[in-house]
């Protein structure tokens, strides 16, 4: 893995960084190369220095890079779960590193854990001090720059920036407060997991653009379909969540199909500089799973709405 200098001190950082950690915590490339492991990794797995990352798990080394293609969509945290040789469900938090000149190829990180990392927030910190640092040395007010820096930093701790939605973090936070819920103050909750079908395809055929304007414009159906006290969240890349309270699973499929009829209105987009207009007709797949008792996980409920989505989306590829 031949890298330049800068490359290199950022591989020494991110060894240093992570091998103290108490969950085992992993650096990996696309292809699920295994670059880097700490401690409690090599504990829980052994040996892992000569082994690929998708040999760790039961679920087939193309299932497992199609879900670790998720983090590589993303820079802020996106739930991964995989399925351990034993048969254990098991979460990771993972998310793409800022690419680094010289060395070859986009990596991420991946962690046994469900919150962001000490690696993550390491990282975040140190990418906004130099901002920070660069503001302050072009500013006189640096008390008004302080302030706007952390009201923003608030903001990104929440919610993801180019929708609004709440970001994975707290997005997770707040709905295992509602799980918590059930049966005694909420008698059940109903989970939804969307995915856009084509949005590849817009990219590839209108550019990134286009393709952000689908998932502003997603977010802004699901703002609209979500009720009082309902919540939703992006979970990276084309993904969506949402949690809705007090919903069996009927009325969450009413709500499902109010959100995917919603998306698939066609949008108008003209590239920049371009006078030619094209129609972009976004659609979305979508599952969904239900908390009717105490002591249900949002992992074991996000499992089940995923499968029943990549079920919805094998049904549409067949149908033609």
């Amino acid at each position: 893995m031949s890298s330049s200098p800068d490359a290199q001190l950022l591989l020494r950082g991110l060894t240093i960084a992570i091998e103290n950690m108490p969950k085992a915590t992993f650096v990996v490339d696309e292809d699920g190369g295994l670059w880097l492991s700490n401690r409690a990794a090599q504990r829980q797995y052994g040996k892992v220095e000569n082994m690929r990352f998708p040999e760790l798990f039961a679920e087939g080394p193309e299932r497992v890079r199609a879900r670790l293609s998720r983090a590589f969509k993303s820079s802020t945290p996106v739930f991964i779960g995989l399925e351990g040789v034993t048969g254990d469900r098991m979460t990771f938090s993972g998310w793409r590193l800022s690419d680094v000149s010289g060395l070859g190829r986009p990596l991420a990180i991946l962690q046994l854990d469900q919150t962001k990392t000490l690696v993550g927030k390491f990282l975040s910190a140190a990418e906004d001090a130099m901002r920070s640092n660069r503001r302050l040395a072009d500013s006189l007010a640096q008390q008004r720059d302080l302030r706007h820096e952390a009201a923003r930093l608030k903001r990104l701790n929440e919610t993801d920036p180019m929708t609004g939605l709440l970001n994975p973090v707290a997005f997770r936070h707040q709905a295992e407060r509602l799980l918590a819920e059930v049966p005694d103050r909420l008698a059940q909750v109903a989970l939804i997991y969307l995915d856009l079908d084509n949005f590849k395809w817009v990219n590839d055929t209108f550019g990134h653009q286009a393709g952000d304007t689908v998932i502003r414009s997603t977010a802004r159906v699901l703002h609209r379909a979500i009720r009082e006290g309902d919540i939703a969240g992006r979970l990276g890349g084309d993904e969506f969540m949402v949690v809705l309270r007090n919903a069996d699973r009927e009325a969450a499929g009413a709500i499902a199909l109010r959100i995917a009829t919603g998306i698939s209105r066609p949008l108008s987009w003209s590239s920049p500089g371009q006078t030619a207009v094209s129609t972009i007709k976004p659609m979305a797949s979508f599952g969904i799973s239900c908390a009717t008792v105490a002591g249900q996980t949002l992992e074991a409920l996000q499992h089940e709405a995923e499968e029943a989505m990549y079920l919805a989306k094998r049904h549409k590829r067949h149908a033609g």
